[in-house]
């Protein structure tokens, strides 16, 4: 079987995040474990080319198309059938809809559905008329969490038989350091303080970092501890921003942009704890590289952290302030309560793992090789 995957999300310059995580672990796990089909990696940029091993069975190609619509919906069909491809797969969402190929993709969240009043007004209009498209399309869907399946069947009346649940993993990397050495050097590189508490994320307002300001702030007036922000703004973050300036915390926040995953390591080793306060999230992945690392979870209990997190974490109710100002001053002074959460963090992390991940992708893909073809039929009803 001829597999193309879809890879123009990735950005030579871009730093990583949720997604480019998973793909990166996704396709790199595809290759080192897979020889039998056949891959063709699509790339929008050439200085791509070269990201990932190449081996006989695998081969790149680039195409310089400017817009996403046009890559997506016209490249992709047109380069499927010129490279007589069987699968198409996109590790983010959105499949070509004009095309006879299989398709399956992987579907990490659903937020512009549960809460669009945090998105972009035309962010959310597009998703909400493409990826009902989309889902009709594809052939199978990934989702990377049972919630997120229910959020589709619930949001976009996705036929349960078309989703297969596969969580994401957690790269071997994360685990605990005894090397101080290596703690050194990360501390000194970012200028991290001695003893610090941890937020890992971008931020807009799903990922509630207000709140968590705010409840921040209160911890000061028991407890002398910094925050470090391992993240970039993104959008409506005006508001949050406002409250560091309220309350004078500008030297109690310490902003270090997104860390490349082998720094992260660092961060998590040397952090009190993660805290964790998204209104919504499809997976969260952090929860996961935190507990594997020794480092004790607060995280809100909606959204899939329950579901991830399972007995590991301090779950909080991320509209209420004082549940997390409380969860955190007690992980802090509570000694038997962190080591529990430690233990459990390690336990509950050996649930998760990339090779996982990538068995169940590669039984899909090849479970899908022996089904007849799906096609669109827009008067239809999802199947």
């Amino acid at each position: 079987m001829r597999i193309g995957i879809m890879l123009r999300h990735l950005n030579p310059h871009g730093t990583e995040m949720g997604t480019r995580i998973y793909t990166e672990n996704i396709v790199n796990g595809i290759l080192e474990t897979d020889h039998q089909n056949e891959y063709l990696l699509i790339y929008k940029d050439e200085n791509l080319l070269g990201t990932f091993p190449t081996k006989e069975n695998v081969t790149e190609t680039v195409l310089k198309i400017p817009t996403k619509l046009l890559w997506d919906q016209i490249g992709i069909p047109l380069l499927a059938r010129r490279e007589k491809l069987d699968l198409i797969f996109n590790p983010k969402f959105s499949v070509p809809l004009l095309t006879k190929r299989k398709t399956v993709f992987v579907m990490h969240g659903m937020e512009w559905f549960v809460y669009p009043e945090v998105y972009k007004w035309f962010d959310v209009h597009y998703v909400k008329l493409a990826m009902p498209l989309y889902c009709k399309k594809a052939d199978k869907i990934i989702a990377v969490s049972h919630l997120v399946e229910t959020d589709m069947i619930k949001y976009m009346k996705v036929n349960k038989d078309k989703i297969k649940v596969i969580y994401e993993g957690y790269n071997k990397i994360f685990k605990p350091v005894n090397s101080n050495e290596f703690l050194n050097i990360i501390r000194n590189k970012y200028k991290l303080p001695g003893e610090f508490i941890l937020y890992v994320g971008d931020i807009f307002p799903s990922k509630n970092f207000g709140r968590l300001v705010t409840a921040f702030n209160n911890l000061q007036r028991k407890i002398n501890i910094p925050l470090v922000v391992a993240g970039r703004k993104r959008w409506k973050y005006e508001d949050d921003m406002n409250l560091i300036e309220k309350f004078n915390l500008k030297n109690k926040i310490l902003f270090v942009g997104r860390v490349p995953q082998k720094d992260l390591v660092g961060f998590y080793n040397l952090a009190k704890m993660l805290v964790f306060p998204s209104l919504d999230e499809g997976f969260g992945l952090p929860v996961i590289e935190a507990f594997a690392c020794g480092c004790p979870v607060i995280a809100s209990g909606t959204g899939a952290l329950p579901e991830v997190g399972g007995h590991a974490a301090y779950y909080i109710d991320p509209y209420n302030v004082y549940e997390i100002e409380k969860a955190m001053f007690e992980v802090l002074t509570n000694k038997s309560l962190r080591q529990s959460l430690i233990e459990n963090g390690f336990e509950q992390a050996k649930k998760f793992s990339w090779e996982n991940n990538v068995n169940q992708t590669l039984k899909l893909f090849n479970d899908m090789a022996l089904e007849k073809p799906h096609t669109l039929h827009l008067k239809h009803g999802y199947s």
